[in-house]
């Protein structure tokens, strides 16, 4: 058997647990944030639109080797067990993109879509990668295992949010949706005080207190987006832009 997941951070603490008990069932995890980003048939695609828009030109080749060795694992063994947190987008898209993929329902399915044990605020986990290993082995031990639902978790759903052009998918209500880039603008203006403060404390607050995980390069995209539009303003360029990493952080602040 192998364990399908789409959090690299879970899929770590879940290899912790199976190795502490001597179990060895496969591990298999996708490195990308399919949430985030221009999604078509052609990676290649997707690459250049990273090229185009996040801090650090030259980086993301890597992706296109990251999808062909999950493709490869998974192909390896038929017999696979898919783990999701449904309110993450990023495990949600992986999840349709893997489908997409594979043209193969999974065998079965353990859906964290409930509290745990210990749940801040009671709530289902954001996202595996929040769990311990405390709470993954309690899942791998407790955690009912479900038959794929096709009406939930459509095979043809990814080709729907290839065909609508979005750049960025969140989780609203419990289903995965596409939105426009300048979702999370106001949240980041929400963020930026109107005294100058170190650009990362602005990202860090609004990634910490969002009501689900936020890729931060794709905040600091619309930060400085947000610079270029004039609704902040910035004493510095921000690292990455063409430009080196300055001894002192650059700062921004809204305009009055």
């Amino acid at each position: 058997m192998i364990h399908v997941l789409f959090s690299s951070s879970a899929a770590g603490t879940l290899r912790q647990v199976l190795k502490a008990r001597g179990i060895a069932d496969g591990v298999v995890d996708l490195i990308e944030w399919l949430d985030t980003g221009w999604i078509s048939s052609d990676l290649d695609d997707r690459i250049e639109w990273f090229e185009d828009r996040m801090p650090w030109k030259g980086n993301w080749a890597w992706a296109a080797d990251c999808v062909r060795k999950f493709l490869d694992a998974v192909d390896a063994d038929d017999d696979r067990l898919i783990w999701l947190a449904p309110q993450s987008a990023q495990e949600q898209s992986g999840l349709f993109w893997y489908l997409d993929r594979t043209r193969v329902p999974p065998k079965g399915m353990i859906i964290v879509d409930y509290p745990l044990e210990g749940a801040w605020r009671g709530q289902p986990p954001g996202s595996l990668g929040e769990l311990g290993p405390k709470q993954m082995a309690q899942l791998l031990d407790e955690a009912p295992r479900f038959e794929w639902d096709g009406s939930r978790f459509q095979i043809g759903k990814w080709r729907e949010f290839m065909d609508d052009g979005a750049v960025l998918r969140v989780v609203e209500d419990g289903l995965l949706k596409s939105v426009r880039p300048e979702h999370y603008d106001d949240w980041l203006l929400q963020w930026c005080p109107w005294d100058w403060t170190k650009w990362y404390r602005v990202i860090g607050d609004a990634m910490g207190h969002a009501d689900q995980p936020i890729d931060d390069l794709f905040l600091r995209w619309r930060l400085q987006e947000l610079i270029v539009s004039g609704a902040i303003k910035c004493n510095d360029q921000l690292p990455g832009w063409d430009h080196p990493t300055a001894i002192e952080p650059a700062k921004i602040r809204r305009v009055r």
